[in-house]
C-alpha cells in the first residue's frame, strides 16, 4: 500500500442503485473548445454529461452546473463513445451502443440571455436496429478516411456489424471465435486487433474483412499471450506509430503497430483496469494500472514511477483535461461514484539498503527445524484444550460463552452464543458446522468490530432436502475468526451437542412397532451394541428429562425405554435401551440404523458418566471404565458398507467420464453446424440436427443418473460415517487399548469424506493407514501407494485394526499368567505345591473386568488375534 493518496479534486455520485462497468465511461472534448467533457452511461439506462465549469483551479470543485445533461434512454447503456459520426459534421457526437441497438446523439448547447445560463439537449442523429444480441463498440475512421468515423459493433456470437455512419456496410464472423473479447482498431495499419479462444493475439485488416469472396480469414500477424485479457487499447504516438497494450490477468503486453514486442512487465497483483497516454515532451509511454488494492500505479514503459491509494474500487480509469486543471485522473466505481483527482506530492528519494544476508549452514537450519517443530507441537497442543466441552475459550483476548436450548416445539434449537473482550477486535467471522441434516439457519455470522460484550443468536433445523434419515453425530462445531487489536489473525474452535430431544422424537411400543415400523418388529431385524457397566443404574434415572405421562403410556420401565429418531425424510428410525442384571449390570441398546446405533452408544455413555461424577464415583478403586464393551466388533458389516461405497464412487466416476464425452461431441456438432451455416451451403443439415438433439437427450438423461447417484453416495457416505464412528467409539471402550494408537486410528479414518473429482474417502484414509502402519519403522521417508483395489484396502484396514487388538491381546496374556506373592516361609515344598494348585485354576473374565476368554490349560495359547479379539 503507497504512502500517499489521490487527492479528489472532483466527485459526484451518478444516481443511486444503478451499476456500472469498465465500458460505461468515456471522456471527449465534445465541442471543440479545449475542454473535456465526461460520458457515463449507467446498465439503468440514464446518460450524463460533466464537465467542470471553473475558471481556475482553486475553484475546482462539483457544482449542479457541471451536470450538462441527464436523460433516460429506456433501455440498459452498454458502452459510450465519442467521434466524428454523422456526415457533413465535423463535430464530435456521442456513440451509445444497446442490447439490440446502436444510436448516435449529438449534444446540443444552446447559450441562455439572461442570467439562468446555457440550455443543454440530446438529439437523435440516427440508429440501428440490430438482430443480434450486443457486446462491443468501436469507433474509428476504417478504410483510412479523414475527418470521419464509422461504426463497429461486436455481436455475442463473434459477428463484426460494419457501419459507414449511416449506413450498413457488411457483416462479418470472426474465426476461431468462442467468447466475446475486447478488439480495439489501429489507424496506422487500418486494422482490427482481436483475442480469440486459443489466447491468441490476432491483427486482420479492415480489407480483408471487407473482401467477402475470401471465406477463410489470413491475420497479418498473430501473437500467442497464453492468458486470459481484461482489455486492449490503442494509443497513438505519431502519424505513422501506435502502441498497443493489452491488459492480462498477470502481465502487461506491448506491441508495435506491425506485431513487434515493445515490452512486458509482470504484475505482482490483480490487475482492475488501465490507461495509457502518451506524453509528447521526452516521448514516454505512461500506463495507469489500478490493482484490487485500491492502488493506482504509474508505469513509465516497465519502470514504476509513482503509486497512490484510492479511495474507492474503480472499474475505470481515464484522464481528463479540464479548462482550469490538466492531467487529472477520473475514475468510476461500479455504484457510480465519479472522482477526478491528482497525484499530488514528490516522491521520497529514500531507497532502503540491501539486506546483508548470510546462508545459514546445515546445523543452523536443523536446530531451527527441531525449535519450529516443538513450537508446531505445543500450539497444536493448546489448540486441542479448545475442544474440551468447557463452554468458555481460553484465549484472554476473546472470551466465547455458548449454550444450546431446546425451543419449545422441539423443532428447532437455540444456540447463543456470547462474545467478549477486553481490547478492540475486528472483521469477527463465526461460522457453524454440523453433519446433515442437522443444518443451521445461518452457517455463516459476520461483526464488523467488537469492543465490549454482544450475544448472537442462531437457530438449529433439521433440513428436509437431504436424504439422510438419522445424522451421523450430534456434535455442533463452531469457528471464530478474528484480528486482534494488533492486525494478527486469530481463530478459536468450539464444540457442543444438540439435545437429545432435538433427536429423540417420542415413545413407541413393541406392541404397535409392526404398525409403526414394518419391518422391525422382532428383535432379530435390530443391531444392538451391549456394554458392561460397574453398577447399574435405572433408566429413569438417565434419561430423567424424558420421563412423563407418555414414559408409562408407551410402556416403558426401569429396565427398557424404546425412542422413535425424529427423521427429515419421514422414516421410522425405532432406538432401544435395555438394562440387565441376570449376569452383572449390562446395557443394551439396539436399532435398525447404525447410525442411530452409534448416537444412542454415546448418549448412553455420557449420560452414566455425568450420574456417576455427580455422584463422585466416574471411576472404581481399580481405574477401570465404568461402561466397557467385550463383545465382537462388527467389521464385517463395516466392510460391507466399504464395499457398497466403493462401488457407487466407482460408477460415479464412470458415468462422469461418460458424460465429459458426450459433452466433448455436442461441442464437436455444434461447431459444425456452425461451420455450416457460415458457408451458406444447400446442403441438408438434418441428419447433424439429429445427431445433435440425440447427443442432447443422452446429455439429460445421463446428467439425472449423476444427480441421482450423487445423493446415494451422500446417503452412504453418511452410513459409513455413522458405522465408522460406532467402531471408533467401541474400541474406545474397550480395555487395555493405548490412547495413543486409538487417535492415530481415528485421525486417519478421519469422518470428512473428499468426494471430489481428484479423490474420494477411500484415497486419503488408504494414505494414512499405509502411513500409520509404517510409522513404527526407523526409516524417515514414506511414499504411498495410490489406492487401487478395493481388497487391499480392506486388507490395511483390517492390518490396522489388528495392530489395536495387539494392545489387548498382550494385556490379557500378561493378566492370565498371573503374578504370584512371595510368600514368607522356610517350606519350600509347600510353597511349590500351592503355586502348582493357583497355575491350574481356570481363568475368570468376570473377576478380572476384561474380555471373556475361555479356559485354557497351563501350557496352551491363543493361535491368532481373532480367538482373542474377534
Amino acid at each position: 500500500m503507497s504512502l500517499f493518496k489521490v487527492k479528489d479534486q472532483w466527485l459526484t455520485t451518478c444516481g443511486q442503485d444503478e451499476t456500472f462497468d469498465a465500458s460505461s465511461l468515456a471522456v471527449a472534448d465534445l465541442n471543440g473548445k479545449g475542454s473535456d467533457q465526461i460520458i457515463v452511461g449507467s446498465h439503468s439506462g440514464y446518460l450524463r454529461v460533466y464537465e467542470c465549469v471553473a475558471e481556475n483551479s482553486a475553484e475546482i470543485e462539483y457544482t449542479p452546473a457541471c451536470l450538462l445533461i441527464e436523460t433516460y434512454l429506456e433501455q440498459p447503456i452498454l458502452q459510450v463513445a465519442a467521434g466524428r459520426l454523422t456526415s457533413g459534421i465535423k463535430e464530435r457526437h456521442i456513440a451509445i451502443l444497446h442490447p439490440y441497438k446502436v444510436a448516435v446523439y449529438a449534444l446540443s448547447i444552446i447559450e441562455g440571455t439572461v442570467e439562468h445560463g446555457t440550455e443543454t439537449r440530446l438529439v437523435l442523429m440516427y440508429d440501428h436496429v440490430l438482430l443480434k444480441s450486443t457486446y462491443q463498440l468501436i469507433v474509428g475512421p476504417f478504410g483510412s478516411v479523414r475527418d470521419r468515423d464509422f461504426l463497429c459493433v461486436q455481436s455475442l456470437d463473434g459477428v463484426l456489424l460494419f457501419f459507414e455512419q449511416e449506413t450498413f456496410v457488411l457483416n462479418r464472423s470472426l474465426p476461431t471465435f468462442l467468447l466475446p473479447s475486447p478488439i480495439c482498431y489501429v489507424p496506422q495499419t487500418d486494422s482490427f486487433i482481436v483475442f480469440n479462444a486459443e489466447w491468441t493475439l490476432e491483427s486482420y485488416s479492415y480489407q480483408a474483412l471487407g473482401d467477402s469472396s475470401d471465406r477463410k480469414l489470413n491475420p497479418s500477424w498473430r501473437y500467442n499471450l497464453g492468458e486470459p485479457i481484461l482489455d486492449i487499447q490503442n494509443l497513438i504516438m505519431n502519424m505513422r506509430e501506435s502502441a498497443i497494450f493489452v491488459l492480462g490477468e498477470r502481465n502487461l503486453f506491448c506491441f508495435s503497430e506491425v506485431g513487434l514486442m515493445r515490452f512486458m512487465k509482470r504484475l505482482q497483483f490483480t490487475p482492475m483496469c488501465f490507461h495509457p497516454y502518451f506524453i509528447a515532451e521526452g516521448e514516454k509511454l505512461m500506463v495507469l494500472v489500478v490493482s484490487d488494492t485500491e492502488t493506482v500505479l504509474v508505469y513509465e514503459k516497465t519502470v514504476l514511477r509513482w503509486s497512490a491509494h484510492l479511495s474507492l474500487s474503480p472499474v475505470a480509469i481515464s484522464r481528463v483535461n479540464f479548462k482550469a486543471l490538466k492531467g487529472l485522473i477520473a475514475v468510476l466505481s461500479e455504484s457510480g461514484e465519479l472522482r477526478c483527482g491528482v497525484l499530488g506530492t514528490e516522491p521520497s528519494l529514500f531507497v532502503a539498503p540491501p539486506l546483508k544476508t548470510k546462508s545459514a549452514t546445515h546445523q543452523q537450519n536443523e536446530t531451527k527445524l527441531k525449535q519450529l517443530k516443538e513450537e508446531i507441537k505445543y500450539h497444536a497442543s493448546a489448540g486441542a484444550d479448545l475442544r474440551n466441552s468447557s463452554s468458555t475459550s481460553t484465549d484472554s483476548e476473546l472470551k466465547a460463552l455458548y449454550k444450546c436450548v431446546l425451543n419449545s416445539d422441539e423443532n428447532t434449537c437455540q444456540i447463543l452464543l456470547e462474545l467478549s473482550t477486553k481490547s478492540s477486535l475486528s472483521d469477527i467471522q463465526i461460522s457453524y458446522e454440523a453433519t446433515p441434516p442437522i443444518c443451521f439457519h445461518a452457517p455463516v455470522q459476520k461483526l464488523p468490530i467488537l469492543c465490549d460484550k454482544t450475544m448472537i443468536e442462531n437457530q438449529v433445523v433439521l433440513d428436509y432436502n437431504y436424504d439422510i434419515a438419522v445424522p451421523s453425530s450430534c456434535e455442533l462445531l463452531v469457528f471464530i475468526s478474528y484480528f486482534n487489536s494488533s492486525g494478527l489473525p486469530k481463530v478459536l474452535r468450539q464444540s457442543t451437542n444438540v439435545p437429545d430431544q432435538f433427536i429423540f422424537d417420542s415413545f413407541f411400543s413393541a406392541n404397535d412397532a409392526s404398525q409403526k415400523t414394518p419391518g422391525v418388529s422382532t428383535i432379530g431385524n435390530l443391531l444392538s451394541v451391549t456394554l458392561n457397566a460397574a453398577q447399574s443404574i435405572a433408566l429413569p434415572i438417565l434419561f430423567s428429562e424424558f420421563v412423563n405421562d407418555r414414559w408409562e403410556a408407551a410402556g416403558c420401565t426401569d429396565s427398557r425405554v424404546d425412542f422413535m429418531i425424529r427423521s427429515p425424510t419421514g422414516d421410522e428410525t425405532p432406538l432401544r435401551f435395555t438394562v440387565s442384571l441376570e449376569e452383572g449390570a449390562k446395557y443394551k441398546i439396539e436399532s435398525n440404523s447404525t447410525a442411530c446405533l452409534s448416537l444412542g452408544a454415546r448418549s448412553l455413555v455420557e449420560r452414566y458418566q455425568r450420574h456417576l461424577l455427580s455422584k463422585k464415583l466416574s471411576r472404581s478403586h481399580s481405574g477401570n471404565q465404568p461402561l466397557t464393551y467385550m463383545s465382537h466388533l462388527p467389521v464385517d458389516s463395516f466392510l460391507k458398507v466399504v464395499d457398497k461405497y466403493h462401488g457407487l464412487v466407482t460408477r460415479q466416476k464412470d458415468l462422469e467420464t461418460e458424460l465429459a464425452e458426450l459433452t466433448c461431441q455436442s461441442r464437436a456438432v455444434q461447431k459444425r453446424l456452425l461451420i455450416k451455416l457460415k458457408d451458406k451451403k444447400i446442403d441438408s443439415l438434418r441428419s447433424l440436427e439429429s445427431l445433435h438433439e440425440d447427443t442432447h437427450w443422452s446429455i439429460l438423461k445421463l446428467s439425472r443418473e449423476v444427480e441421482t447417484l450423487q445423493q446415494a453416495v451422500k446417503g452412504c457416505s453418511s452410513e459409513l460415517h455413522g458405522f465408522l464412528g460406532l467402531l471408533i467409539f467401541l474400541l474406545s471402550l474397550t480395555p487395555h487399548i493405548s490412547d495413543e494408537e486409538l487417535k492415530d486410528f481415528e485421525l486417519a479414518t478421519s469422518s470428512t469424506f473428499y468426494n471430489s473429482e481428484s479423490q474420494n474417502w477411500l484415497d486419503v484414509t488408504y494414505s494414512a493407514l499405509q502411513y500409520i502402519l509404517q510409522k513404527s519403522e526407523k526409516s524417515d521417508t514414506f511414499v504411498a501407494k495410490p489406492f487401487e483395489n478395493i481388497e487391499e484396502f480392506k486388507q490395511i484396514l483390517m492390518q490396522a485394526i489388528n495392530r489395536l487388538s495387539k494392545g489387548i491381546a498382550h494385556q490379557i496374556l500378561e493378566e492370565q499368567r498371573g503374578v504370584f506373592p512371595i510368600l514368607e516361609t522356610d517350606n519350600e515344598e509347600e510353597l511349590a505345591d500351592e503355586t502348582s494348585l493357583t497355575a491350574q485354576k481356570p481363568f475368570n473374565s468376570q473377576a478380572t473386568g476384561v474380555m471373556k476368554l475361555s479356559p485354557v490349560a497351563e501350557t496352551t495359547q491363543p493361535n491368532s488375534l481373532d480367538e482373542i479379539f474377534f
